[in-house]
């Protein structure tokens, strides 16, 4: 049976697909962190990623920890490119990747760099981050990866947070969405989904599904609607959904004219109606990972 026709036969038994809209880049700026508390406590996300480097993070713990625990998985954004914390660890992202990837990347200062940016939110938040994924996705490339999967395991073992998949969803091409436009989700799919979840698994660490929500942030809120109309009408269960809202943001990644429009359809209230109209429930990724955990 086509995925799509088995989503309506679920939907039309009462059944409905879990999945969790997750929030990237808190700390970032203000307008970051209001968006993404604002869409949190509406209760339209279920996870933020945390830049624990960036000149707003500091600003914003408070509000993260109002809401740790009640539905919201609050996680760490590994960033090797932007604002990381320990001296030399900044590279741009093409270097970061060719480093990487030639195996010339320096594995203990990366393991470095991440030991302190776990530290960083275990000492602001309370206790370890119940996910960990990448600025620019920076945490399935090699060397990162594993470095990050020997740190997580001596950290917190059996307890090991969730990681970030970025194996993309094969959906069918929406009215409105170029051709050509899974390229990008295709190739951070390439740059490392298959070489992480084949060292995660092994280790028992969990991971979403697939990753939805890649575009090129161009077309304001009518092609985001669009895109999130197709997004959720390929999604399946343990999908996770990433976006990048932001209120007034004012920043020089280039991305404020995206931000504004995301917030403006992930806050509408039409958002509610393709959830319901996909048979969709949003949840935090760790409920729905512990739900498939005890169907095994």
């Amino acid at each position: 049976m086509h995925s799509a026709t088995q989503k309506n036969v679920a939907h039309e038994q009462g059944q409905t697909t879990a999945v969790c809209l997750c929030v990237d880049d808190f700390g970032l700026h203000s307008g970051v962190n209001d968006a993404a508390l604002r869409l949190a406590g509406m209760a339209r996300v279920h996870a933020i990623g945390s830049l624990v480097g960036a000149p707003a993070w500091a600003g914003g713990v408070a509000g993260l920890r109002q809401l740790d625990g009640q539905g919201l998985d609050v996680g760490l954004h590994l960033d090797l490119t932007e604002y990381p914390l320990l001296p030399g660890s900044r590279q741009p992202l093409r270097s970061l990747i060719a480093a990487s990837f030639t195996r010339q990347l320096d594995r203990r200062a990366v393991r470095a760099e991440i030991q302190a940016q776990l530290n960083t939110f275990e000492a602001a938040i309370g206790h370890g981050p119940a996910f960990v994924d990448g600025h620019q996705h920076v945490h399935q490339f090699p060397v990162v990866r594993t470095a990050l999967l020997a740190e997580l395991t001596h950290r917190y073992g059996q307890q090991a947070p969730w990681i970030r998949s970025t194996r993309r969803a094969r959906q069918p091409r929406a009215q409105g969405v170029p051709r050509g436009s899974g390229f990008k989700a295709a190739l951070i799919e390439w740059l490392g989904s298959q070489g992480l979840t084949a060292l995660a698994r092994p280790l028992g660490i969990q991971q979403n599904s697939r990753l939805l929500g890649v575009y090129d942030f161009q077309g304001g809120p009518a092609r985001y609607q669009t895109l999130l109309r197709s997004w959720l009408g390929a999604a399946g269960d343990a999908d996770l959904l990433m976006c990048h809202p932001g209120l007034g943001v004012q920043h020089s990644d280039g991305l404020d004219a995206a931000r504004e429009a995301e917030y403006q359809v992930l806050s509408s209230p039409g958002f509610d109606d393709l959830l319901q109209a996909n048979g969709i429930t949003l949840w935090p990724m760790s409920r729905i990972l512990a739900r498939q955990a005890l169907l095994v």
